[in-house]
């Protein structure tokens, strides 16, 4: 005010100058005058404006006298440069200037005692240069009586009202500022000045009062104190006002209104202020608003922020925030040239509290020192959220939640460019430094939340850096990491730069976090690039003495979907961290860097883990020792050792190849150890639904190899894969438990070879091991049987056994009949749909060739060492249910056992017959072993048992000893409907046997046929084997020829009673064991040609021979054959011996007796054979030849007469010895010549040519024959 009074003055005291000068001289005649003012007035204006240089006017210029006190009053007042036509004119409405009239004529110059003016529009400037003008009086000369001043000053009165004062500041191109005053008093009375002034000011009213003091000649030297009281409605009407605005611009302070519209009821801003000697020394300021509201506007220069563009206010736009009423008050005080000030918050609305801000200004270095002791920092936030400052956008969102903990020590030093000397460009630079105790913030999108941090802080407008301290505190970096940390220590240093793009640099060089989990080292650099919303990051963090289990927590979200991460979280249960690194590096917005924008890798040591891959019954990993490495978009945990069950783990991995669809975990173990450890995988594990049953079949021990390879699902979507090897290296020993109708128990040893196993079944190409010292082979795959079988796993041993070793493992009298040992295939078959029941169906085949297995069976079923026959046996082993057993021997012998509930049910088809046994089970003695056979063909299995008989004499060993017992057999019913002899037809057949205390009895045994009958019993003890049988046959020509056993007989009828015994089992009979009597009777028929066979029975060798050999020659009579009425006898069997008691023979021509010995082990015969010719029949014949009929009708008539007289003349001995095949024939006796000798001898040529050339020859082998 006192530099514009300044300005003005000169103006002033030139007009009273000129207008006092003639004053005195026409004081006198002022009165005469004054009333034709109006005359004078257009020349004293003109000549006064050739003396100031201005153009000055006026509408009515008065002077009156009050007392001796002149008043010039001037009316409508124009004052304006007349060479700057477009300049700002100064205009008044009204002045009034009173003359001190005695002052004046001393001085010689004007002096005022008061200045009035009223209705004064004024503009003031500031040039370019910084000079300040009043473009209306720049061409007034200036003033040479600065005395008219001090004269004022000390005694006037100045009074200005209802006045416009402009403002136009052209050096800072500022929009001009109005100045509308009511009321501008100042008053002085020497030394003491008073000042009044009322404005009003950017629609506000202002008002100052001063009380000064000092000489009037130096008004800036003055002192004393100030008040001011500036009031307003609406703060928000001075900040919105384009001039406020300018300035902010100019001094570069930001619009913390940019988003918020202010309004307030009330403002008033009061100051006491005291000068001294001209300067400000002190001052204390108050500041109260009213009802302070803040609305979220939008602003086409200031945009609301928006999601994803640095954070989110508390409120948005159309909310209205109340904060209610403020009150703050400062206090400046001057200090040899400083400034220094505090001010103090007085409490009301947002604030709870009350703070001091101490401050210092020291004008020389234009610099501003503030220091605050202490403040809650959530009012800070309160107080720049309400501001609305344009902060970084990764701070905004801190201004939407509240902050807890307080600023302490806070100082921050300024400087400030001159508002007048400094260059329009020039800015503010400033340092802050100072602490935050117990900072607690909630983690944001794009800040990390905290709890109990300590910050040391120093920062300026390009950067700053940050000691962390913090114990017992939490780090939360949700939404990276999925939980916050807590912290046992933090301690580090943060810094942050902005360089000249604006660009923001936020580095730690080694910021040191204890968790209760980790203990951690981080670098980071975080670069935030002005248009990129997202900050590029270099991040290095390493960690040693962790938890393991806690990994999951220290993992990116985003890296680590949910469901891998509750997978995580269950499956590390323990372990130690021993280090680990994480490396991320690129925009935080690509990761996690699907297409190599960046890097991210973890890599992480483990010790002593436990992994639960999957807790649904797999056993874990233990004593893991493992790397576990995380990619951009991938996983992979590479194991170097644990322990898996009770196998020690060489190696294994989980890995999963893309993070971001992660489903499956894929995983691998390999490991040696335990064999049973395999079993425990099968037995314990899911997989118990698919092998448990093999598990439970088998015991193993000694070591082996394991490998798995699992698919573990992450989520209800995936589904589990699995495939795994157990290898043996020859350090196993398995055990096959009893199955089935195995009775004993498998065990192979040095088991080798691999043994794979997947969903779709068990692979184990080639299994090598040891049985019982012999080599076995067991081969394991899983087939399509067939479409609606579905799959199904076979398990195939192979492995050459003797028959002992089978009767063992399959206990049953069938073994009995075997020798020998042979190649044999067991094979196991379970459908692969059944694997989930307690007990599956199971199908069991046990097969050979027989190569090296003689069967001592009858026909068919019967076969040598050397002879191959395929044996398939075949069963289904179904629970609760009784098996059914199928034998196939060869392409012709079929088997059915089928159990029922008290016996078994045999039915067979066999090339010698079919039928259907029925077998008593073991604890059963009722009913009987009943075989219903429909037919039955005994030759084959006669034959068989021949050729066995054969192999076992050509053998000679020990005799086998006794394996049978005779009570423990059942009662036995046989029936056959057709008993046959290949094409014979024998007719039916029946047999029962029936236990009794001493063994078994044959209680019947009958054939009835069209050709014979047979009927017989017997018994079986410990002791013997005793049998009677008795045969009839009607034609026994014919059934021998049917028999293929003789060809040379003609009729015959057969009656033949044997009673024989041994002491053996039936089946265990021997020629040397046999006892006994045969009697037989064989009625009339004809020995066509008694060949070898039938003269080794007789003990004759051939009848034509020995005939040949007798005096008297009838080949006449026997050329056709030996017709006989009668062969009878009786045979005497008694340790391998057969005496002949005695075989006669009657025919018509001959009688033929033989007794003797045969023994049938050494094959060896002594027989004495006598032939008694019927001489008569011969002679009466031969007679017939040589001298007609009448000569033999004679003779005949003669030897009957005489009662066969002539029969008897003559007999012949003979004595047949040595092998029954090539016997030695001997006459003991020489015979008896009768009268007929002459006659035979005459006719012996003639008889020869009656004698057929060849007889047919006999059967090369005849069986029959050949056992007599």
């Amino acid at each position: 005010m006192l530099r514009l009074t300044r300005k003005i003055a000169p103006l002033l005291s030139a007009l009273l100058l000129l207008l006092l000068t003639n004053a005195a001289l026409i004081v006198v005649t002022t009165q005469l005058i004054l009333p034709h003012t109006t005359f004078w007035q257009a020349p004293l204006l003109d000549a006064l404006s050739r003396q100031l240089g201005l153009e000055l006017r006026t509408t009515q210029l008065t002077l009156d006298w009050h007392g001796a006190t002149p008043h010039l009053t001037a009316r409508q007042i124009r004052v304006s440069p007349p060479d700057q036509p477009h300049a700002a004119p100064l205009t008044a409405e009204r002045l009034t200037v009173q003359l001190d009239l005695l002052a004046t004529l001393r001085a010689h110059r004007p002096r005022l005692l008061q200045i009035s003016i009223s209705g004064l529009d004024l503009t003031v400037q500031r040039l370019p240069s910084g000079e300040l003008v009043i473009p209306a009086l720049r061409s007034l000369p200036k003033s040479d009586d600065p005395a008219a001043l001090t004269f004022l000053l000390q005694h006037g009165r100045v009074a200005i009202l209802n006045s416009r004062l402009t403002w136009h500041d052209q050096q800072h191109a500022q929009p001009p500022l109005a100045l509308q005053v009511t009321e501008l008093t100042n008053i002085n009375h020497g030394d003491q000045h008073q000042w009044r002034v009322t404005l009003d000011v950017l629609n506000t009213n202002l008002t100052v009062l001063a009380q000064l003091t000092g000489d009037a000649a130096q008004p800036l030297a003055w002192s004393g104190r100030l008040y001011s009281d500036w009031q307003m409605s609406d703060l928000a009407t001075v900040w919105r006002n384009p001039y406020v605005a300018a300035l902010r611009q100019q001094w570069q302070i930001p619009d913390p209104l940019a988003h918020l519209q202010l309004t307030t009821r009330a403002a008033q801003w009061r100051s006491w202020s005291e000068l001294r000697g001209g300067q400000l020394t002190s001052a204390v300021h108050q500041v109260t608003v009213t009802d302070v509201q803040l609305q979220r506007v939008a602003s086409t220069l200031h945009p609301p922020l928006q999601k994803g563009s640095g954070g989110d206010f508390l409120y948005k736009v159309g909310d209205i925030l109340a904060l209610g009423s403020l009150t703050a008050q400062a206090r400046w005080q001057r200090d040899t040239g400083d400034w220094h000030t505090h001010l103090r918050h007085l409490g009301g609305g947002i604030f709870t509290t009350g703070w001091t801000l101490r401050g210092a200004w020291q004008p020389q270095r234009q610099q501003l020192t503030a220091a605050l002791d202490a403040l809650p920092i959530n009012e800070l936030r309160q107080l720049v959220q309400s501001a609305a400052l344009p902060l970084p956008g990764q701070l905004q969102p801190l201004l939407a939640q509240p902050l807890g903990g307080q600023l302490q020590q806070v100082q921050i030093v300024a400087n400030l460019p001159s508002v007048v000397k400094a260059p329009s460009n020039a800015a503010a630079t400033w340092q802050l430094r100072g602490q935050i105790h117990d900072l607690t913030a909630a983690a944001t999108a794009k800040l990390p939340g905290v709890k109990h941090l300590n910050v040391q802080f120093a920062l300026t407008a390009s950067g700053g850096v940050a000691h962390l301290h913090s114990t017992d505190g939490e780090l939360d970096l949700r939404p990276y990491l999925l939980t916050a940390l807590p912290l046992r220590h933090l301690d580090g240093e943060l810094g942050w730069a902005f360089d000249a793009a604006g660009d923001l640099t936020i580095s730690a060089p080694a910021l040191v976090a204890i968790t209760s989990d980790a203990y951690t080292e981080t670098r980071l650099q975080l670069q935030f690039r002005a248009g990129d919303p997202s900050p590029a990051a270099d991040i290095h963090l390493h960690l040693r003495d962790a938890n393991a289990a806690a990994v999951g927590r220290y993992l990116p979200v985003k890296l680590v979907k949910p469901h891998l991460r509750r997978w995580l979280n269950q499956a590390i249960v323990a372990g130690e961290l021993t280090s680990g690194d994480i490396l991320l590096r690129g925009r935080l917005a690509d990761y996690p860097f699907k297409t190599q924008q960046g890097i991210f890798l973890a890599v992480l040591q483990l010790r002593n883990g436990v992994l639960d891959y999957q807790p649904d019954n797999w056993p874990p990993l233990t004593e893991l020792a493992a790397e576990l490495r995380f990619t951009a978009n991938s996983m992979e945990i590479t194991a170097q050792n644990g322990q898996f069950l009770n196998t020690r783990l060489v190696s294994g991995s989980a890995t999963l190849p893309d993070l971001a669809h992660a489903t499956v975990l894929n995983l691998q173990l390999h490991g040696a150890g335990p064999a049973s450890d395999g079993l425990r995988v099968l037995a314990e594990t899911p997989l118990v639904d698919r092998f448990g049953h093999l598990s439970r079949a088998f015991e193993v021990t000694g070591d082996l190899g394991i490998e798995l390879q699992l698919d573990v699902p992450l989520n209800s979507d995936a589904a589990w894969n699995y495939r795994g090897q157990l290898a043996f290296d020859g350090a196993t020993s398995v055990a096959l438990r009893p199955l089935g109708d195995l009775r004993d128990t498998l065990h192979f040893d040095q088991v080798r070879g691999q043994l794979t196993f997947t969903p779709q079944g068990l692979t184990a190409p080639s299994l090598n091991a040891q049985c019982d010292g012999r080599p076995l082979r067991v081969q394991i795959a899983t087939t399509q049987a067939n479409r609606a079988a579905g799959a199904q796993t076979l398990v195939t041993m192979t492995a050459t056994v003797a028959v002992p070793q089978l009767a063992r493992l399959f206990p049953n009298a069938l073994w009995s009949v075997a020798s020998g040992e042979s190649a044999w295939q067991l094979t196991l078959a379970l459908r692969n749909a059944d694997v989930g029941a307690a007990a599956p169906p199971l199908t069991v085949q046990l097969s050979s060739d027989l190569r090296g297995t003689a069967l001592q069976l009858p026909g068919s079923l019967g076969k040598s060492a050397a002879a191959a026959r395929v044996l398939v046996i075949t069963t289904r082993l179904i629970a609760d249910q009784p098996p059914l057993l199928n034998i196939r021997l060869g392409t012709q012998v079929q088997l059915e056992i089928k159990q029922l509930a008290k016996d078994w049910l045999i039915s067979a088809q066999v090339p010698e017959g079919r039928g259907q046994v029925r077998i008593p089970a073991a604890s059963s003695r009722q009913p009987p072993l009943v075989a219903e056979l429909q037919q039955l063909d005994l030759k084959p299995l006669l034959q068989q048992a021949a050729a066995a008989a054969g192999d076992a004499a050509a053998v000679k060993s020990p005799a086998a000893p006794r394996s049978a017992n005779p009570r423990s057999w059942p009662a036995v019913t046989l029936s056959i409907g057709q008993l046959q002899w290949g094409e014979l037809a024998l007719g039916s057949a029946a047999l029962q046997l029936v236990p009794d205390p001493l063994g078994i009895r044959l209680q019947a045994l009958r054939v009835d046929g069209r050709w014979l009958t047979l009927s017989g019993t017997g018994s079986w003890t410990d002791e013997s084997t005793r049998l009677n049988v008795h045969l009839s046959c009607a034609d026994s020509g014919a059934v021998l020829k049917q028999l293929a056993i003789y060809q040379g007989l003609e009729r015959g009828v057969l009656e033949a009673t044997a009673r024989l015994e041994w002491a053996a089992a039936p089946a265990e009979v021997t020629l040397a064991q046999v006892g006994g009597q045969i009697w037989f009777e064989l009625g009339g028929g004809q020995l066509l040609n008694v060949e070898p066979g039938v003269g080794r029975m007789l003990g004759i060798l051939n009848v034509n021979a020995i005939l040949r050999r007798v005096t008297l020659d009838f080949s006449d009579v026997i050329a056709d054959g030996l017709s006989f009425d009668r062969v009878s006898g009786q045979v005497q069997l008694e340790r391998g011996r057969a005496r002949l008691n005695p075989i006669q023979l009657l025919s018509p021509t001959a009688d033929v007796r033989i007794t003797g010995t045969t023994n049938l082990v050494r094959a060896s015969v002594d027989h004495l054979v006598e032939i008694t010719p019927k001489i008569g029949s011969g002679v009466a014949l031969a007679s017939a030849v040589a001298g007609g009929p009448l000569v033999g009708a004679a003779v005949y008539l003669v030897d009957k007469a005489a009662g066969g007289a002539v029969d008897r003349l003559s007999s012949y001995q003979y004595r047949v010895t040595g092998d029954w095949k090539q016997p030695t024939l001997q006459r003991t006796s020489a015979p008896t010549w009768s009268v007929g000798q002459q006659l035979t001898e005459r006719v012996k040529m003639s008889s020869a040519a009656l004698v057929p050339k060849k007889s047919p020859a006999p059967p090369a082998d005849n069986w029959f024959l050949e056992q007599f």
